[in-house]
């Protein structure tokens, strides 16, 4: 995946979150919301969504359905699998 793959997937991932969370009448910044890409040993891809200022709650409770516990690693950050972020962008 090209950089500029990446960067339109960690865009995608923010703006799902964005609609799910305003759809749920959470409001907040592009500040307080940050998603990087990460890669595996193996090469596979991951994005890490980092939520500040108070939106870790509502970030939670929107990925939850979608990833599980399993991809929380608490103080706001969760790691995402290619599968993840499908179901995420889909539910868009």
């Amino acid at each position: 995946m090209s950089a500029m793959e990446s960067q339109s997937a960690s865009l995608k991932i923010q703006h799902a979150l964005h609609s799910l969370l305003t759809a749920r009448g959470v409001y907040f910044t592009d500040d307080e919301l940050q998603v990087k890409e990460a890669a595996t040993r193996s090469g596979r891809k991951l994005y890490v969504v980092i939520a500040l200022h108070g939106i870790e709650q509502a970030i939670k409770d929107a990925l939850k359905p979608l990833a599980g516990a399993r991809a929380y690693c608490g103080a706001g950050t969760w790691v995402l699998r290619h599968e993840e972020v499908s179901k995420l962008i889909g539910e868009e």
